[in-house]
């Protein structure tokens, strides 16, 4: 009988032995319950418990933020949690395991009665904005992959930046550009450095919004970027202006080579004004400092369109500086432009709160020469007197537009030999232009070769230099007589 009770007795405890050894071995269902951007460093203490201001609890029933570029750690707290066998990210970007720590030395160092496992989170730069799902041991987090926000376009003081192309401009000075007031404009001779100087703005120095360049995600540490067409143009006649969301530029009289045209050819710059950037991830806690990712890098470049025909760009730069984009002229555009245009670059759809631009490109004068008839001859010259004709590269202006013209002399010839005037001036209303030459038929004149330049004013002065006027030299060909229609005999009348 006494058998029979211990057997029976038994029989009642190895099932619940048994159940308290599976309790032991695998606890119950785990369940997280805050999630902090940056771990405890191991040996440290929590500043504060862990449910005190956490990046995310899990009540707030929404993912995890998490910018595009975080390559760090987080950490998440819950009972259980710390037995994880392993993380993983289902989306972009991949997670790890990387310790667990149990809830009686989080108890110790003050971080609360918990578990917590820290993992290890990478999201590329470039990655667009979506969701993914974390997921470890047992349970899963939503996850929302964030860039940063545009908040607005604007043209970048960096297109004041650049050494003068004279060869004997100072070198750029050190530092980041300051902030100035106004607008922003080339200042003739000075140069323009990564420091701002005379040579950014026409007193204050450069301004410099949006662009980080470095990994903190400070504003306030703006990239030195290649040499732009502001920080040279003045040296040569022209003038850079950047008034809001207007870059104008006022191009010089002349396009020459060795100097003109590698100034005209450098970029101008414009960047995106970007928001916050964080997520729930990154900062300090107790030894541990996680810089956030760099905006410039994890911005998804905005695209333009417009007529930018002549123009290279707009083109994004390269990491880090991926908040920027530069455009340019082409040599072709640069050596013959004449007039003005202006070229709007309106942001595609679907780039967010990126902003309309406006590029002025004008030069003074505002019109030149295009084609130039009636020299040279086309045949015997038959008179004096000979009209000459041209049309402009723009439409003429209301009021028309004054021409000058000259002649000038080839291999020793004198036009004041051989002409009754060597120059002149007229107003064209139309979209022909004409005047007359008139040879004096003087001896050593005929055969002779002339220059004949034709130009448009600038402040009441002729402009005889490309791309503005034209010139055509010419042979004058001696004075024919003009050929008479062949003699037709007519038939006799009879007497």
């Amino acid at each position: 009988m006494r058998i029979d009770r211990n057997a029976n007795l038994a029989r009642m405890l190895i099932p619940a032995l048994a159940l308290a050894g599976f309790a032991w071995s695998a606890p119950a269902h785990a369940e997280w319950e805050t999630v902090h951007g940056a771990p405890i460093e191991p040996g440290k203490s929590c500043p504060s418990p862990h449910e005190r201001d956490p990046k995310l609890r899990n009540s707030d029933n929404r993912p995890l933020d998490i910018p595009a570029g975080f390559s760090n750690e987080i950490e998440i707290y819950g009972h259980g949690v710390d037995l994880s066998p392993s993380a993983t990210l289902a989306g972009p970007g991949t997670a790890h395991r990387e310790r667990g720590v149990g809830g009686g030395e989080n108890g110790a160092r003050g971080c609360g009665n918990i578990g917590s496992l820290v993992v290890k989170i990478k999201v590329p730069y470039g990655t667009p904005p979506g969701t993914a799902t974390l997921n470890f041991g047992s349970e899963s987090m939503p996850v929302r992959i964030i860039t940063p926000s545009i908040l607005r376009t604007e043209w970048s003081p960096q297109t004041m930046q650049g050494r003068s192309t004279l060869g004997n401009g100072p070198a750029p000075a050190q530092g980041a550009p300051g902030t100035p007031t106004g607008p922003i404009t080339s200042t003739q001779g000075q140069g323009c450095g990564p420091g701002g100087g005379p040579g950014c703005n026409s007193s204050t120095g450069a301004v410099s919004t949006g662009g980080t360049g470095s990994g903190s995600g400070s504003l306030d540490d703006p990239p030195r970027l290649d040499d732009a067409l502001g920080g040279c143009i003045d040296d040569i006649g022209g003038r850079a202006t950047i008034a809001g969301a207007i870059l104008t530029i006022d191009m010089p009289p002349g396009r020459g080579d060795a100097i003109e045209m590698p100034c005209l050819t450098r970029p101008v710059y414009f960047n995106v004004v970007m928001g916050e950037y964080r997520g729930d991830v990154g900062g300090f806690r107790a030894g541990m400092i996680q810089p956030y990712p760099d905006r410039g890098k994890a911005v998804i470049p905005p695209r333009y369109s417009g007529n930018t025909s002549g123009l290279t760009g707009p083109t994004a730069l390269v990491d880090p500086n991926r908040d920027f984009q530069s455009i340019r002229m082409t040599a072709d555009l640069a050596r013959t432009f004449v007039g003005e245009r202006r070229i709007t670059l309106a942001p595609a759809s679907g780039s967010g709160g990126a902003s309309a631009l406006t590029l002025v490109i004008r030069t003074d004068p505002g019109n030149g020469i295009r084609n130039v008839e009636g020299v040279p001859f086309g045949g015997p010259r038959t008179s004096a007197r000979f009209e000459v004709r041209f049309d402009f590269a723009q439409s003429t202006r209301a009021g028309g537009e004054q021409v000058f013209w000259r002649l000038r002399p080839v291999g020793g010839s004198n036009p004041g030999t051989c002409f009754v005037a060597t120059t002149g001036g007229l107003t064209v209303s139309g979209a022909i232009g004409r005047f007359t030459l008139e040879a004096t038929e003087r001896a050593g004149c005929a055969d002779a070769s002339f220059a004949l330049d034709i130009g448009p004013s600038r402040a009441g002065a002729a402009v005889f230099q490309a791309p503005f006027a034209r010139t055509v030299t010419f042979p004058l060909p001696a004075l024919s007589a003009p050929s008479l229609p062949p003699r037709v005999d007519l038939p006799r009348r009879p007497n």
